[in-house]
């Protein structure tokens, strides 16, 4: 589970997990999820004068059951 995600501009992110686990990467559109072996794309869209980010939520179910991934939706902070 996420803790906090902040995207910089050029596509380089730091995310840090529930467990304090932290994770950077400079893949511009996606988050590498090292611990389990994925990668998640996102888009950021403007929706109203609000930014909003999409990321995939590639779980157990996406890895071994083929399902489709889930997505949060995060949204900027001011």
């Amino acid at each position: 589970m996420y803790k906090n995600l902040v995207i910089f501009d050029g596509g380089s992110a730091i995310v840090t997990y529930s467990d304090n686990k932290a994770n950077a990467n400079n893949l511009k559109g996606f988050i590498i999820n090292n611990s389990e072996k994925l990668a998640q794309s996102y888009v950021i869209k403007n929706i109203n004068g609000n930014e909003y980010l999409f990321m995939e939520h590639k779980s157990g179910d996406y890895s071994f059951a083929n399902h489709k991934p889930y997505y949060y939706v995060f949204k900027k902070q001011k």
